[in-house]
C-alpha cells in the first residue's frame, strides 16, 4: 500500500494473510471493524485506529519502521508472530498482548495494557497511562515498562521478568 486504505463500513474482520507493506496510510474508521494482519510486512506509513475498531497483528514478522506511526483511540492486539515497533506508537486506547512477540524499540505510550501471554520486549520505554493488567507472559529485553496509572498482577498463569527489563510502578 503506497496510497490510502480505509475500512469505513462493516462489523466484519478483514484478514490479510499475505505480506502487507504499508508506505501510505491505513485508516480503520468503522466501529467494530477489525483489520487482521497475519502475513507480516514492512511499514513506513501510518495506521489510524478509530474508537471501536481494532488493529490486530496475528502472525508473520512485521517491521514498523522509524517513519511509521500507530495512533488512535482504538485497541491494538498482538496475538502471534513478531512485531518490531521502531516508529511512533501513541494514543492507543488499549494494547493487548496475548501471544507472539512485540518489541518496542522506541518510546511508546498507551492508555491501558493487558498482557495475558506472549513476550513484551525491546529497548524502548512503554508507558501505560492507565491500568496495566499483567495476567501472563514475559517482559524482557533492555527496555522499561512504566505503569503510570495502576498496575494489577493477577491470574494463575506464569509471569516472568527477564534480562535487564525494568518494570516501574508509578501508580497508587
Amino acid at each position: 500500500n503506497a496510497g490510502t486504505v480505509t475500512k469505513s463500513e462493516g462489523v466484519d474482520i478483514t484478514s490479510v494473510t499475505g505480506a502487507f507493506n504499508n508506505a501510505g496510510s491505513v485508516s480503520l474508521s468503522a466501529e467494530s471493524a477489525v483489520l487482521s494482519l497475519a502475513g507480516g510486512g514492512t511499514s513506513s506509513g501510518d495506521f489510524q485506529v478509530a474508537s471501536g475498531a481494532t488493529l490486530a497483528f496475528d502472525g508473520g514478522i512485521h517491521s514498523l519502521e522509524s517513519e511509521s506511526g500507530v495512533t488512535g483511540p482504538g485497541p491494538v492486539h498482538f496475538s502471534a508472530g513478531t512485531v518490531i515497533v521502531d516508529g511512533s506508537y501513541s494514543g492507543v486506547a488499549t494494547t493487548k498482548i496475548v501471544g507472539g512477540t512485540v518489541a518496542f524499540d522506541e518510546t511508546a505510550d498507551t492508555a491501558a495494557m493487558v498482557q495475558s501471554g506472549g513476550v513484551l520486549t525491546g529497548r524502548g520505554t512503554l508507558t501505560v497511562a492507565g491500568l496495566l493488567t499483567w495476567e501472563g507472559g514475559r517482559m524482557e529485553g533492555a527496555g522499561t515498562t512504566v505503569a503510570a496509572g495502576q498496575m494489577s498482577i493477577q491470574g494463575k498463569t506464569n509471569k516472568s521478568l527477564y534480562d535487564s527489563r525494568t518494570l516501574e510502578n508509578h501508580g497508587p
